[in-house]
């Protein structure tokens, strides 16, 4: 069987989005906002426009409106709820035949994407390693449940949301995350300053947590009859595609920074 180096090429094309990501990450600052702003906003019409393929109709320009304003006024928590009551009620008045789950969705966006991929922005704020937490567990579970799952997998995990997942690459990916992440925390541990047990306790339940948003994401898929949220990173599909299981994970690194740190 011949080796199709289209799809090879197109994929190392695509993981070029990594790039911006890492300097990013190294830099922080102004330069990190950006771009998680950029991500944020890519998947806000990413996850419009796959929902319109049901004839659900989310207000795009709303949702970018209340993602500028969120990154320019901060996490303080009295914006979040100023914001989404304003949200609300602009969306009433926008389209008063707005059907409920139309703004459901709306509010699920913000929830679901836009407060997330900020926590990104606030974790390098409270301590510049947090973020590479982040992305490394995502990076390696995803890769190792895959490469695990593809070559020992037996036993399919949730068949009808996600066919090709496994119990085994599943309990490798969360292996292979905590391996990762004890590693990364012991030597970078006068920086992070996190017990090498909490490390392993985090890292369990952000390996399994990630691994839970991308099932969200296969669902998601499923329900709108798609392959991928869009085309944007040749051979990958979408950021939503790639970004799926980050979602989850900033969330419950977020919470921990909040009661640990």
């Amino acid at each position: 069987m011949g080796i199709d180096f289209s799809k090879i090429n197109k994929r190392y094309i695509g993981s070029l989005i990594i790039i911006p990501i890492i300097i990013s990450l190294i830099l922080g600052g102004m330069f990190l906002k950006i771009v998680m702003f950029t991500i944020t906003i890519l998947s806000l019409i990413e996850f419009s426009n796959v929902f319109m393929k049901k004839n659900l109709k989310i207000n795009i320009c709303l949702l970018i409106f209340f993602a500028i304003i969120y990154y320019i006024l901060g996490i303080e928590y009295i914006n979040i709820l100023v914001l989404l009551f304003l949200l609300v009620l602009l969306c009433f008045l926008l389209d008063y035949k707005n059907h409920i789950i139309d703004i459901s969705l709306s509010f699920i966006a913000v929830f679901y994407i836009v407060i997330p991929f900020s926590f990104i922005f606030i974790l390098s704020e409270i301590n510049n390693y947090l973020p590479w937490i982040v992305f490394l567990c995502a990076w390696t579970t995803d890769t190792m449940a895959y490469v695990i799952g593809k070559n020992f997998g037996r036993h399919k995990l949730i068949e009808r949301i996600s066919p090709n997942k496994t119990i085994e690459g599943f309990a490798g990916g969360v292996i292979s995350c905590i391996i990762v992440i004890v590693l990364y925390g012991t030597i970078f541990m006068d920086k992070l300053d996190i017990p090498i047990i909490n490390l392993i306790l985090l890292s369990f339940i952000i390996g399994v947590i990630g691994q839970i948003g991308d099932l969200i994401a296969s669902s998601i898929k499923r329900f709108v009859d798609i392959k991928n949220f869009s085309n944007l990173i040749p051979g990958h599909g979408g950021i939503l595609d790639r970004f799926d299981s980050i979602l989850l994970i900033s969330i419950v690194v977020f919470i921990y920074s909040q009661i640990f740190i």
